[in-house]
């Protein structure tokens, strides 16, 4: 496994794709009007708070383009290894000083964990960033800051503890990511296509947020389910598990083909 993240970790669109990360959760501060126009002098009795400003929180456009780059962000960095080391040989020089149940074990998991750390890479960039120019004040749910309402994901726990709050939803996010990554890593094993495995699972997150959106509120989607806070309902619940069913399938029978 260290040999893998060794490797991701001096791909080219690993730096590239941390640096896009990085400009993205930056670019909440301007976004949200904050850099530049936002009253530092006077934060007595304002009512906003560091956490209210979250771009998972407010639908900043920096939000929006997170939400729509996010199945494709976090599938670069390890989705199309397999199909790389596939189509260059590598595996076979692997397999021959182990077996393939450990290259796909590995792989599959570094890709689950890798995508996950990530999707919640420009959230937690962005939350860090407004701690430098936004007050750490309490929330107040009748004082202009009425964000969590009492339909989407425990809103008394984001009044309360909203610190909390946005740690169990970057969690949501890093299973979010982690699965995408990993539903794009089993394509790569099976297509042996780089291209197609990474840009896959994006076209599938819109197709399923597509047919969501024609059926039922924009909140239903499977990216307001867990990059927001919104709940997370039975469709998105039932997406991850088949993700993570698909690749224990294609792990399973992909070892007993052998076929690469």
């Amino acid at each position: 496994m260290k040999s893998i993240l060794y490797r991701v970790a001096h791909r080219r669109q690993f730096y590239l794709l941390v640096t896009v990360n990085v400009i993205l959760g930056v670019s909440g501060l301007f976004t949200s009007g904050i850099f530049g126009d936002f009253p530092q002098s006077n934060y007595l009795f304002y009512p906003v708070s560091v956490y209210s400003f979250p771009m998972i929180v407010t639908p900043f456009p920096s939000s929006v383009i997170f939400k729509f780059l996010f199945p494709l962000l976090v599938c670069i960095a390890v989705g199309d290894l397999v199909a790389e080391d596939i189509n260059s040989g590598y595996i076979k020089s692997f397999i021959a000083h182990s077996n393939l149940k450990n290259y796909l074990t590995q792989n599959m998991l570094v890709s689950f964990i890798v995508g996950g750390i990530v999707g919640m890479l420009p959230a937690i960039i962005n939350f860090i960033s407004l701690l430098y120019f936004v007050p750490h004040t309490p929330l107040n749910q009748f004082y202009s800051m009425f964000l969590v309402n009492h339909q989407e994901f425990l809103p008394s726990l984001y009044y309360s503890h909203p610190l909390l709050y946005l740690l169990v939803r970057f969690i949501f996010i890093f299973i979010f990511g982690g699965a995408l990554s990993l539903l794009a890593t089993t394509l790569a094993f099976r297509g042996k296509n780089r291209y197609v495995a990474i840009v896959t699972p994006m076209f599938i997150v819109m197709a399923i947020d597509m047919v969501i959106q024609f059926m039922a509120p924009d909140r239903f989607t499977l990216s307001s389910q867990y990059i927001g806070t919104e709940n997370i309902r039975m469709t998105g619940i039932v997406f991850v598990l088949f993700i993570f069913m698909f690749a224990i399938f294609t792990r399973i029978s992909g070892i007993k083909k052998h076929e690469i």
